[in-house]
């Protein structure tokens, strides 16, 4: 469960801020990971696997976010306006 969350805070990390928020992000998440880990009476490897999953789906989820805008961004490419081509400017040169 704490890995889905992860990877949908990557996600809209990914789509709405830089790279270097993950710094932040993937010590808050290494700070839950070890709080729980220590709460629910966890041995260190399993705290430490708990480190490992939540900052590699928070990384998955952030190259996903930014996969999705790139995507989103391109196809949205085509319904911007053209600039005029030298062709077009010369004919507007010629009627003047």
């Amino acid at each position: 469960m704490h890995i889905f969350i992860w990877l949908l805070v990557g996600a809209v990390a990914g789509q709405r801020l830089k790279v270097l928020a993950l710094v932040p992000a993937m010590a808050i998440a290494i700070a839950v990971a070890v709080v729980s880990g220590i709460a629910g009476g966890e041995s260190l490897l399993h705290v430490l696997a708990a480190i490992f999953a939540a900052t590699t789906s928070l990384q998955v989820g952030y190259l996903v976010g930014i996969s999705t805008r790139h995507f989103v961004a391109a196809t949205n490419m085509h319904r911007l306006p053209r600039p005029p081509t030298a062709d077009a400017r010369a004919q507007v040169r010629l009627r003047d």
